[in-house]
């Protein structure tokens, strides 16, 4: 909290980038808990790949409910 608070006082914004939900509970990333000491989170995603983080998966699985 310390970096966090010294950070604000600067006006130093601190940001991340963080695994999609469906990932980020395997390597202990807890979202509620890191807003605590971020201003802004970037989620990680992959331009083409098969997987939870790609980006191309992402939007297939959108399509796939906004279709149905």
């Amino acid at each position: 909290m310390e970096l966090y608070d010294k950070a604000r006082e600067l006006g130093v914004e601190l940001e991340a980038a963080v695994f999609p939900p469906s990932l980020a509970w395997l390597v202990g990333q807890n979202y509620r808990e890191i807003m605590n000491f971020l201003s802004k989170v970037h989620v990680m995603l992959c331009h083409k790949c098969d997987g939870a983080a790609c980006l191309n998966h992402e939007i297939l699985s959108l399509y796939n409910i906004v279709r149905s």
